[in-house]
């Protein structure tokens, strides 16, 4: 699942899966070279003879977006909330862009309508997924899916993206509604053309979920310092873990109490670490220097203020942070899984 907000003609600020690709941290073999070439060109015939196709389907529908994705989804909070007012995927830009086949070296990503998809980020993915060129082709999707309602409906444009880092709290609500909007697409997407081998909705969404922090950590784990991180981006991963554990409640059984799941955006916090302001602005949280006595995670859901850690629900924060630290994807699950109990 997408994350660079476009700001400019030609330029990116690092959002939802790419933070700041360092290249000299990644050295990709010449058959690694070979795969991502490969991948450019499966990634542009899926654009252009599934994607595009796909978008066509919808143009003539005279639906809201969530009715075109399942007419049962009337029946979910989408259709009474903010949710509402997205729009269908062929209201994006997506049609009259195309996949850059050219530019493997580059540091941008998106110029003059092409998505220039680099062999730096499909080399960050193929040493995560190796060979799983399903995977990377569905991350690769919602990836564009997200950043197409970032600047096709949310005004993050380059008049509003500069410095938007800086933003947190802005970003998180925008991302938040980006992620749940772009995974019912790339439902919708693979059911149209049947791609999954899922046997439910709940089991799909898991799977999606999964690439989501998959595709996230892939390029977290290039970075040099497995001591600190955004604080945005933690904020990032634990909300989508907890809809993670959200999704996989057993009263989870259909469509509908998916999107009503997903559609109530949690409010996750934590406080403990200590923070600085990176040169551009940005929060850093350490996952070394932490505060022990006050280390402890706030979560507003169903109107509801819940504290785990101190002064709080009895919840180990700190083994949590070390499972961040190690970059242990399935612990921060059972972390996830243990928060939902504690508060649904």
């Amino acid at each position: 699942m997408g994350g660079l907000f476009r700001t400019g003609i030609s330029s990116y600020e690092p959002c939802f899966v790419v933070q700041s690709l360092k290249r000299e941290n990644l050295v990709l073999s010449d058959e690694e070279k070979q795969m991502a070439k490969t991948l450019r060109i499966e990634l542009n015939k899926c654009f252009e003879q599934q994607v595009k196709p796909f978008l066509k389907s919808l143009a003539n529908k005279n639906l809201l977006w969530y009715e075109t994705i399942d007419s049962k989804l009337k029946q979910s909070v989408f259709s009474e909330s903010s949710w509402r007012n997205l729009p269908n995927l062929s209201g994006t830009y997506l049609l009259s862009d195309v996949i850059d086949q050219d530019d493997a070296l580059s540091t941008q990503f998106y110029k003059d309508g092409k998505w220039i998809v680099s062999d730096y980020f499909l080399g960050a993915m193929i040493k995560k997924f190796g060979d799983d060129t399903d995977q990377i082709m569905r991350a690769l999707r919602m990836f564009i899916f997200h950043e197409a309602l970032h600047f096709s409906f949310q005004k993050l444009t380059e008049n509003t993206a500069e410095g938007i880092g800086r933003f947190p709290k802005v970003l998180e609500r925008a991302d938040y509604e980006a992620d749940v909007w772009a995974m019912f697409w790339e439902y919708a997407f693979s059911s149209h053309y049947n791609l999954t081998s899922e046997k439910s909705p709940q089991k799909f969404f898991e799977a999606l979920h999964l690439s989501a922090v998959n595709t996230m950590w892939a390029f977290d784990i290039v970075e040099s310092d497995p001591d600190e991180m955004q604080l945005r981006r933690i904020i990032r991963y634990l909300s989508l873990y907890f809809n993670l554990a959200r999704i996989l409640d057993r009263k989870v059984v259909d469509i509908v109490s998916i999107a009503n799941q997903l559609g109530s955006a949690p409010i996750i916090d934590i406080k403990g670490l200590k923070l600085k302001a990176d040169s551009e602005g940005r929060i850093i949280a350490s996952f070394v220097e932490i505060d022990l006595p006050n280390l402890a995670i706030g979560v507003y859901h169903s109107n509801k203020v819940h504290r785990l850690g101190t002064f709080g629900e009895a919840f180990n924060v700190s083994n949590l942070i070390n499972a961040f630290k190690r970059r242990e994807s399935d612990s921060l699950i059972q972390f996830a899984k243990k928060i939902w109990e504690l508060i649904k």
